[in-house]
């Protein structure tokens, strides 16, 4: 097996090996930022107008960027914050893959991160109760265009072809990053020098 050198990661998706693994670092590189987006299906319009709308509303009082610094960071696990949901009227679906903290995982058998705390956010919103339903990232397109659920988050990139099938509304925004192993005889590396 060969090795490897260093891995092009999401930013977002790179905290959790830098703080099980102090020997990697990280370094920026020139690749344009990607819109992160929940999915709806395309002939569902109320709850992405909702969440549309939503997300216009935290962007402008700052509630959502309070949210990605206090997730977005190595110690991310004392970010948890909550968040009153409504229990009584009619659910919306949620599919997630909570596999990807910060962003999504489990905490003692609940589901945490940014995207949650988001959801239970737009639930209260809304004034409804969520279901979140755990699938694997292969079955949340699917899932979004046979009605299987209402929406979907986890880190999907929001791109020319997912918009064909599904709607899509920005939430974030993850930058790719370099990850490679620290040596300490090597000098200091940037983004710039790694981008060329």
């Amino acid at each position: 097996m060969d090795k490897v050198d260093a891995a092009l990661l999401d930013d977002i998706l790179v905290l959790q090996p830098l703080r099980d693994h102090p020997e990697l670092a990280i370094a920026e590189c020139k690749i344009p930022a990607m819109p992160i987006a929940a999915c709806f299906n395309l002939n569902d319009n109320d709850l992405a107008v909702k969440f549309r709308k939503f997300i216009a509303e935290l962007e402008e009082s700052g509630e959502n960027a309070e949210m990605i610094d206090r997730w977005m960071k190595v110690d991310y696990e004392n970010s948890y914050v909550d968040v009153e949901v409504p229990v009584s009227g009619k659910p919306f679906r949620v599919m997630v893959m909570p596999t990807m903290p910060p962003l999504n995982y489990m905490k003692d058998g609940d589901y945490a991160g940014y995207e949650p705390e988001l959801i239970r956010k737009f639930a209260a919103y809304v004034g409804r109760p969520v279901i979140f339903q755990p699938v694997d990232f292969g079955a949340i397109m699917p899932g979004i265009i046979t009605g299987k659920t209402d929406m979907a988050v986890s880190a999907i990139s929001q791109t020319a072809e997912r918009e064909k099938m599904v709607q899509m509304v920005p939430y974030f925004e993850s930058r790719p990053v370099y990850a490679f192993k620290k040596h300490e005889d090597a000098s200091v590396i940037t983004g710039a020098a790694l981008s060329e």
